[in-house]
C-alpha cells in the first residue's frame, strides 16, 4: 500500500512528492534539476538511492590524513602500487568499509590531486628526512593520488570518500621572513582572504585560516568540491570542518557568528548539494556528503556552522561528531541524528593528551576498544578514524564490531582527547558537559570534599560473568607523586573500594565485577580523613634551583605560555637570565607553575633575584593566584609594590641578590626581603582569581590555570625588562592529593590474544 501512495503522489503531485521522499523543502533544487531534463521520478528515486547508501550498515570510515604521497619513502620505487601499499591495501583485512581518501588541502586549495581549480602540490616540502613527493610521479604517469585510491578501493569492495579539509591552517607556521611550504600561492596572492596577519594574530584559530563570510572564498570552496565530484568517480564526500575549526574573522577575534554569517556557510551546502544531485544523477549514482563537525550543535553555529539547518534540510547524509575535543556524551549525539534523520558517527582520533605516562597507553588497541564500544552501545550509526597513520593497526580488525568487542580487554580512560574548545570560541569551554581528567589537567583531592567522575561503560561485566567470562576489572589512579594508598578513598556507584596498592605514581584498586554496570558508573574520590600530610623535600614542596634551563620532562609542571617575541632565557653565572625585549601582544617571557593549593591554607613562596632594569611595574614581578585571590608582587629597581592592595615601600632590587618571601593566608598577604617585614597586607589578599580581566591570555596553556598558578618574569606586554633568578619554592599547609589520571582496565580471560 506505501509504494502505491508513494507511486501515485509522485504521478500526481511530482514536485512535492520530491520533496516529501528528500526530507527537504526547498524547491530551487528540484526546479533546476527538472530543467535539466530530469523527471520528478528520477528525481525522489535518486534521493531514495541516496538514502539507502547513507543508512548501510558500515562497520568503519578511516581517513588516511593525505600524507602518503606528500611523504613517500625515497627509497622505494616511484609507482602507483607502491604508493597504495602504505595506507592503502592494508585495508580489506581489516573492518573498514570507507576509506575517506584526504589529498591534503593544507592551506586552502593544496592538493595532490589533478587540480585546476587549486593547486597542485607537486613539490617537495623537505620536512621529513628520506621522504619525497610522489605527487608529481603519478601525475607523469597518468593518474594521481585520489585516482588510484579510488580504483583500488572499488575493485577491492570498498566505498571511497574524497576528504576535503575545508580550513586546514597548518601552514600556520608561515613566516614573512621563513617560508612555510604548505603555504598555498592563494593567500600570497589574496592576503584579504585571510583572518588575521602574521603581525595581527587572532585570539582564536591561526592568522592564516581564510574567511568563508566572504563570497570569493565560498566559491573557491565550493569549486573544490565540484571539480571532484565531477572528474572522478567518488561515492561520496567528507567535508572537514574540523581541520581546522576556524571559519569566520568575527569569530577568530572574540566574537560569534551572526545570523547573516551561518545563513551564507548554509548557501554553501545548498549549492553543493545541488551540485552533487545533479552530478550524481547523470553518472547514476549517488554522491554521498559526510561533514566532520564539533558534537554540539550550539558550539557548531556560534563558529558558523548551522549543523541542524544542514540536516532539517537534507543536506548532509552523514554526521561526523568530535575533532580535537569531545563535549558531550555520545547518547546525545547519537540522540540529535535520530530527531532529525540523520545516521550519526563517532570521530576517534589519535590522543594528543600531554604528560601521560607509559603504563597505559590512548593509542593502544584496548583504548580505541573501549573506545569504539562506547560510541556502539550509545547507538551510534559508526565510526571515523581519524589522524591514524597506520592501516595495518590491529585496532581496525576489531572496533567495527560491536558484538566482537563484547569480550575484548578495554582500557577506559577518564578523558581521551582534551583539546582546549577555546581555541576556536571564545567561550568555547562553557560547551563542555563530560569530565575533563588528564595530567595536565588534574583533579584535586583535599580534605572533607570527594570528587565525582562520571564514566560511561560499553561493557556489561555481568553478562560477561555470568556467561563463564568473569573479567577482571581494575580502577588505576595516577597521582602527583607516590602517595600511600590508605590515603585515598574511592567508592565506585556509592560503594567504597578496598585499598589499593602503589605502583610507583600509581594506585591500583580491584573493583568487583558485581559493582560495574554497563552505561554509566560514578567514581568518587575523597582525602582519608586520617591521612598523613604529604612529606616535603628539605621543608618545601617545590624548589626550581634556577643554574639550568628547564626543558624536556624536567621542565613540567613549569610552563611557558607566551609567543616568541625578542626575549632570552639563558643561564649566567649560575642564575637564570630573563629579558625581554619586546612590546609585542603575548611577548612576557616567563615560567608558571600550575599548583594545586588551597586558599583557607598558609602557604609560602620564596625568591631569590636581582633586577637589573624594567620598564614596567609588571616587567618584574611573581604573580601568586590560589583559586580564590590573585596577587601581583611588583619588582621595581627603586621598590616592591603589590598591585591589587595598592601599597608599596621603598626598596633597591637592583644592587644585589635578595631573597623576597611572600606569606598568603586567606585574604591576608606579607612580603619579605631578606627576612624583614616590607609589606603588610593583611586583609588585602582578596582580588578574586576568577575575574577573567586579570587573567593572561595564555597561548600555550590553558585559561583557568590563571586561577590557580605561581608565576615569575615578566607580566607586561608593553614593557621591556631584565632579569636574574637563583631559585623560586613554595610550601603549603593544604592537606590535599593530586589526580593526574584515571584508567579503568578490564581483562578477559578469554579473549584472543593480540
Amino acid at each position: 500500500m506505501k509504494h502505491v501512495l508513494t507511486r501515485a503522489l509522485l504521478m500526481i503531485f511530482p514536485l512535492c512528492a520530491v520533496a516529501m521522499l528528500s526530507g527537504c523543502a526547498r524547491f530551487g533544487s528540484d526546479a533546476s534539476l527538472l530543467r535539466k531534463g530530469f523527471t520528478a521520478p528520477q528525481i525522489a528515486a535518486h534521493r531514495m538511492d541516496r538514502a539507502r547508501l547513507a543508512r548501510r550498515p558500515h562497520r568503519l570510515m578511516f581517513d588516511n590524513d593525505g600524507c602518503d604521497a606528500l611523504y613517500f619513502p625515497a627509497k622505494l620505487k616511484p609507482t602507483k602500487e607502491n604508493f597504495l601499499s602504505i595506507r592503502t591495501t592494508p585495508l580489506p583485512k581489516t573492518q573498514v568499509d570507507t576509506l575517506s581518501y584526504c589529498t591534503i588541502s593544507s592551506g586552502f586549495g593544496l592538493f595532490t590531486h589533478n587540480t585546476k581549480a587549486g593547486q597542485v602540490l607537486d613539490y617537495d616540502i623537505g620536512i621529513l628526512k628520506g621522504r619525497r613527493n610522489l605527487t608529481p610521479d603519478l601525475i607523469a604517469q597518468g593518474t594521481d593520488t585520489l585516482q588510484a585510491a579510488v580504483e583500488y578501493c572499488h575493485k577491492n569492495d570498498l566505498e571511497c570518500f574524497w576528504s576535503m579539509r575545508m580550513n586546514d591552517t597548518h601552514d600556520g607556521a608561515h613566516r614573512p621572513d621563513k617560508v612555510y611550504p604548505l603555504f598555498p600561492k592563494l593567500k600570497n596572492d589574496h592576503p584579504e582572504y585571510l583572518n588575521g596577519t602574521f603581525e595581527k594574530r587572532p585570539g582564536h584559530g591561526s592568522w592564516t585560516s581564510v574567511n568563508y563570510a566572504l563570497p570569493a572564498v565560498r566559491d573557491l570552496a565550493f569549486q573544490y568540491i565540484q571539480e571532484v565530484c565531477q572528474n572522478y568517480d567518488v561515492d561520496g564526500v567528507t567535508l572537514d570542518f574540523f581541520r581546522h575549526m576556524s571559519y569566520l574573522k568575527s569569530v577568530a577575534w572574540g566574537g560569534e557568528a551572526s545570523r547573516r554569517e551561518y545563513r551564507a556557510i548554509t548557501e554553501l551546502m545548498r549549492r553543493i548539494r545541488a551540485m552533487s544531485e545533479e552530478v550524481g544523477m547523470k553518472r547514476g549514482r549517488p554522491i554521498l556528503i559526510a561533514v566532520r563537525v564539533p558534537d554540539s550543535a550550539d558550539y557548531a553555529k556560534r563558529t558558523g556552522l548551522d549543523i541542524e539547518a544542514w540536516m532539517d534540510e537534507g543536506l548532509v547524509d552523514i554526521m561526523i561528531g568530535s575533532g580535537y575535543f569531545k563535549l558531550n556524551p555520545w547518547s546525545e549525539w547519537a540522540d540529535l541524528g535520530k530527531h532529525h534523520g540523520v545516521p550519526m558517527y563517532a570521530g576517534l582520533s589519535e590522543s594528543r593528551v600531554g604528560g601521560a605516562g607509559k603504563r597505559f597507553n590512548r593509542q593502544s588497541t584496548e583504548s580505541y576498544c573501549a573506545r569504539a564500544l562506547r560510541a556502539w552501545t550509545a547507538g551510534l550509526d559508526g565510526v571515523y578514524i581519524f589522524n591514524v597513520y597506520n592501516a595495518r593497526s590491529p585496532f581496525l580488525k576489531d572496533v567495527g564490531d560491536p558484538a566482537g568487542l563484547a569480550t575484548l580487554d578495554k582500557l577506559y580512560f577518564a578523558t581521551v582527547r582534551d583539546g582546549n574548545p577555546g581555541s576556536y570560541l571564545s567561550d568555547g569551554r562553557a560547551f563542555v558537559t563530560i569530565p575533563i581528567l588528564t595530567p595536565t589537567q588534574p583533579w584535586d583531592i583535599i580534605n572533607g570534599a570527594s570528587r565525582a567522575l562520571v564514566l560511561n561503560i560499553g561493557d556489561d561485566v555481568a553478562a560477561a560473568s555470568a556467561g563463564g567470562q568473569r573479567p577482571t576489572v581494575t580502577c588505576h589512579l595516577q597521582m602527583r607523586r607516590p602517595c600511600d594508598p590508605a590515603n585515598i578513598d574511592v567508592s565506585l556507584n556509592g560503594a567504597k573500594l578496598g585499598v589499593g596498592t602503589a605502583t610507583d605514581e600509581w594506585i591500583d584498586v580491584s573493583i568487583p565485577s558485581t559493582l560495574l554496570r554497563k552505561g554509566d558508573n560514578t567514581f568518587d574520590f575523597g582525602l582519608n580523613p586520617n591521612a598523613k600530610r604529604p612529606r616535603k623535600i628539605e621543608g618545601w614542596d617545590m624548589e626550581y634551583v634556577c643554574d639550568h634551563k628547564l626543558t624536556g620532562r624536567k621542565q613540567a609542571p613549569w610552563r611557558r605560555a607566551f609567543a616568541g617575541g625578542k626575549y632570552e632565557e639563558r643561564i649566567d653565572d649560575g642564575a637564570l637570565l630573563l629579558i625581554d625585549r619586546d612590546t609585542g601582544p603575548h611577548h612576557w617571557p616567563h615560567l608558571m607553575y600550575p599548583w594545586h593549593i588551597q586558599a583557607d591554607d598558609e602557604t609560602v613562596v620564596e625568591a631569590r633575584a636581582k633586577v637589573v632594569r624594567s620598564s614596567d611595574p609588571l616587567g618584574i614581578c611573581l604573580r601568586i593566584s590560589n583559586g580564590q585571590s590573585v596577587e601581583y608582587i611588583t619588582l621595581e629597581s627603586d621598590r616592591v609594590g603589590l598591585r591589587f592592595a595598592g601599597i608599596s615601600a621603598p626598596f633597591i632590587t637592583t644592587d644585589a641578590f635578595h631573597t623576597y618571601r611572600v606569606r598568603i593566608k586567606g585574604q591576608d598577604i606579607q612580603v619579605f626581603a631578606d627576612g624583614k617585614l616590607l609589606l603588610d597586607g593583611t586583609g588585602l589578599y582578596r582580588e578574586s582569581a576568577a575575574k577573567t580581566r586579570h587573567w593572561l591570555d595564555l597561548l600555550y596553556g590553558l585559561r583557568h590555570w590563571n586561577q590557580r598558578h605561581l608565576y615569575f618574569g615578566s607580566a607586561s606586554a608593553e614593557g621591556t625588562s631584565e632579569s636574574l633568578w637563583k631559585f623560586v619554592r613554595f610550601r603549603s599547609d593544604s592537606r590535599h592529593e593530586v589526580l593526574k589520571d584515571f584508567v579503568l582496565k578490564i581483562d578477559y580471560p578469554d579473549a584472543p590474544t593480540k
